[in-house]
């Protein structure tokens, strides 16, 4: 079964532009469109005719980050972020705009194709899962419309990234498995080269000191990660528990931007958790 893509990327070199590298596989993988802009990216979202979006993000400026998000709520298909850096802005923007993986330039077309079967297979499991569940009544769907406004107007998460000095993002995802079999919680989960980017849903966990645990909880000390912790909320209260869970498990814990988003890096060792 054939895969169409949609590429939305500046870079038009054939070493490296994303365009290039789909062609270079094999003839089950095609591209249907592509572009350079921004604009037509939303278009072609829009018109829902690929099976998954290749986006560039560094042709996406930050405020276009929440209408690039709601045009891809829309669209059926899979995401796919690539980007030049592998930094904290680029983990939270594949994030944001809902991308199911972030890969690096160059990329090749064997890692490509790898990414693109993960992805799928997990979209196709998640599909038939959903189907399986019971249907709901008119009254319930209305409750749920109604509750995820009320989720969508106090947005409350928070989003781990984890990058381990010997690049064994396996063990990332590992422990990551781990904690939500011991703790289940709604999690999305962004790769990179050797970074391993965790969102957690807060509304899934009833908790706000699950990064405590989360950290609490990591066996590698001999693999010491720089870790990242950010949260989004509308509570002052929030912030506070936030930022003294992550400081009870951190060298260094501080405030950016208005005390929106709380940044927390270097574990502790375990002898002082």
């Amino acid at each position: 079964m054939s895969t169409q893509f949609v590429v939305a990327d500046r870079d038009q070199n054939d070493r490296i532009g994303m365009k290039w590298v789909i062609e270079t596989m094999d003839d089950q993988h095609f591209v249907r469109n592509f572009t350079t802009t921004y604009d037509e990216t939303v278009v072609m979202l829009a018109q829902n005719e690929a099976d998954i979006v290749i986006i560039e993000l560094d042709m996406i400026a930050t405020e276009d980050h929440e209408d690039l998000a709601s045009a891809i709520a829309r669209f059926q298909g899979t995401i796919i972020a690539v980007a030049s850096k592998a930094n904290f802005e680029a983990g939270k923007c594949a994030v944001e705009i809902g991308a199911k993986a972030l890969l690096l330039k160059p990329v090749q077309a064997d890692d490509l194709k790898r990414v693109v079967s993960t992805v799928t297979k997990r979209d196709s499991h998640r599909l038939q899962a959903s189907s399986q569940l019971p249907s709901l009544s008119k009254r319930e769907r209305v409750l749920q419309q109604i509750y995820g406004k009320e989720i969508q107007s106090e947005l409350e998460f928070s989003m781990l990234m984890f990058r381990t000095r010997n690049r064994e993002t396996v063990l990332l995802i590992e422990y990551v498995l781990q904690l939500s079999a011991l703790q289940p919680f709604t999690h999305t989960i962004t790769c990179t080269e050797d970074s391993v980017f965790v969102t957690i849903d807060q509304q899934s966990t009833k908790t706000y000191n699950l990064p405590n645990e989360c950290l609490n909880a990591w066996p590698y000390y001999d693999h010491n990660p720089l870790v990242v912790s950010y949260f989004v909320s509308t509570g002052k209260n929030t912030y506070h528990q936030g930022y003294l869970s992550c400081q009870r498990v951190n060298l260094q814990t501080y405030f950016s931007g208005e005390g929106k988003v709380l940044f927390a890096n270097q574990l502790k060792k375990r002898s002082t958790l």
